[in-house]
């Protein structure tokens, strides 16, 4: 393997597992491709130049970091989104003035007169014109989302900031001497699957986005077995002079490439949540109908990113 042939096999078979969605094995393999290859100043290989192969070893580095990384920012955002979703939900729901503190004045009310009548049975609402209000009102929700992540923190308050609100009011509105909760989930029950997780993957690609940012100017280092830590005269490709730094502008363009998926994921997301609001949310469909569309969206959302985007190396 320590062979011209051989190191350049190790580098095609680091890129080969990371197509196959198998990053931990592309990362050894790399490791032992860097090793093998020595100290820049004895390093020769008639089938990859020393240029090509620090090329190489930074495009492989880059969608390395991507991988192990920065898909725990969508992670985090799921996370947190619904662990303060549901702790503020319940905290609204056994206690009232909880949810009175914490929202601002009127907000409570102005809910309760919303959804005074049932869906279907006050002036009619269900038009292209209100759908396009809710795409509009929708996509400004994601921008916001998506712009904070960017920054990091400013993306995780406004993430728990939208949970914490959301999961008061649906915690208030649950209340049993509420008399207005049936109306109001016989209104939000059957877009709420798309528009929530619609904000939440919105928050995770900006986070993801910020996260490469921040960490992406880090460099990757890996000493050989034989290298002297404490000696700047000879090193690995990774070690010294040749060291390898994975820049934060190639971080960047690399995450932003990752995070359009998951960006154009949430846009459909909100305007299939529009459409819903728009015209089967305040109809006088049965509720039974629209707890149907609920939970055939949450099917389809739990299939696509749980199964589909189930790690391959991990079945």
């Amino acid at each position: 393997y320590d062979t011209p042939e051989g190191i350049l096999s190790g580098l095609e078979a680091a890129e080969v597992m990371l197509d196959l969605d198998q990053p931990e094995a592309a990362q050894q393999s790399l490791v032992q491709t860097i090793r093998r290859a020595g100290p820049p100043a004895q390093y020769a290989n008639r089938w990859v130049s020393l240029d090509e192969l620090r090329e190489r070893i930074e495009a492989i580095n880059t969608r390395l970091l991507a991988a192990h990384r920065y898909d725990l920012a969508v992670q985090l955002s799921f996370a947190l989104f619904w662990g303060v979703f549901i702790l503020f939900g319940l905290l609204a729901y056994f206690d009232k003035g909880f949810a009175e503190d914490l929202l601002m004045p009127g907000v409570l009310a102005d809910m309760q007169e919303m959804h005074s009548q049932e869906p279907g049975s006050g002036e009619p609402i269900v038009s292209p014109m209100a759908a396009a209000f809710y795409i509009r009102h929708n996509t400004s929700i994601g921008l916001e989302c998506f712009a904070g992540g960017l920054l990091i923190i400013p993306g995780l308050a406004v993430n728990i900031f939208n949970a914490a609100n959301l999961g008061a009011v649906f915690g208030y509105m649950a209340r049993p001497e509420i008399e207005e909760s049936g109306n109001f989930f016989h209104f939000v029950t059957a877009h709420g699957p798309f528009e929530l997780t619609a904000i939440v993957l919105s928050a995770g690609a900006g986070l993801r986005l910020g996260m490469a940012w921040i960490v992406g100017g880090n460099l990757q280092q890996e000493q050989t077995a034989n290298e002297d830590p404490d000696s700047s005269a000879s090193g690995s490709l990774l070690a010294t002079g040749a060291v390898i730094a994975l820049k934060r502008g190639a971080a960047l363009k690399q995450a932003a490439k990752d995070a359009m998926p998951i960006m154009g994921s949430a846009i459909l997301m909100f305007f299939m949540a529009a459409l819903i609001e728009g015209f089967l949310s305040p109809s006088a469909a049965p509720y039974a109908i629209k707890a149907a569309v609920a939970v055939a969206s949450s099917i389809f959302l739990i299939f696509y990113f749980v199964v589909l985007g189930f790690p391959k190396n991990l079945l």
